[in-house]
């Protein structure tokens, strides 16, 4: 058995991918049609523990392959709801063929 070497669009077999826009802060530039992934953030690691009062987090990915924008902190992601999320933090996943951004929803 032969495993595909090619894992650029591995997401797409993910329950729950939307289309959302990631939004370059320094350059003031927006793609519109980026694959992403919200996961939840285990409420034990959130701030606040488990009794105080706490921002929305999440952790979304990004594909890489569906973007030429690279995440960077504090660049926007805005879901398919029109709910907008700051990065926090980047890193590299799946072998370089997606971002790992952890968030915090923004507040109007």
């Amino acid at each position: 058995m032969t495993l595909a070497a090619d894992l650029a669009a591995d997401m797409a077999d993910f329950d729950g991918v939307e289309t959302v826009s990631l939004h370059d802060v320094s350059a003031n530039t927006t793609d519109a049609s980026v694959t992403g992934l919200r996961r939840a953030v285990d409420q034990n690691l959130q701030p606040g523990g488990a009794l105080g009062v706490q921002p929305q987090l999440a952790v979304w990915h990004i594909q890489q392959s569906t973007t030429s924008i690279v995440p960077a902190i504090g660049d926007t992601i805005t879901d398919s709801s029109s709910v907008v999320w700051t990065i926090d933090s980047v890193q590299k996943a799946t072998l370089g063929t997606r971002w790992r951004c952890p968030c915090t929803q923004q507040v109007s």
